[in-house]
């Protein structure tokens, strides 16, 4: 007889970056948007656990300092960012600074969302 796996449930935050969003990534409605969503579809859910870790290591942090520190475009990290932060995982922590002294919001991971450093 073949035992069953165990059904692992899941909250907000534990295993949810690998997941596809229900909804695609984000474009403004444009065919260059959409064809930019599409093709950044099949890496989404790494590049938003990879945004999610560097939040979760540097907060509070700008899009700007997640963008230096993975040596990302910040393009490439603010839709991944915003999916985070529709999904619950992180929410906004209070105002920085950009490097050309700009006001920008900073970030953190939700309270009830797993840190992998800091819960440990």
């Amino acid at each position: 007889m073949t035992e069953q796996p165990e059904v692992v449930e899941q909250t907000p935050g534990q295993l949810g970056w690998l997941e596809e969003p229900a909804v695609p990534p984000p474009h403004n409605g444009t065919p260059t948007s959409r064809a930019a969503a599409e093709r950044v579809r099949p890496t989404a859910a790494v590049m938003r656990q990879a945004v999610y870790e560097a939040i979760c290591e540097l907060w509070p942090c700008t899009d700007e300092a997640v963008a230096d520190h993975l040596g990302w475009d910040q393009n490439s990290v603010r839709p991944r960012r915003i999916d985070l932060v529709r999904r619950g995982e992180v929410v906004a922590d209070g105002k920085g600074l950009t490097k050309r002294g700009n006001p920008a919001i900073t970030w953190r991971p939700a309270p009830a969302a797993p840190t992998p450093e800091r819960d440990q």
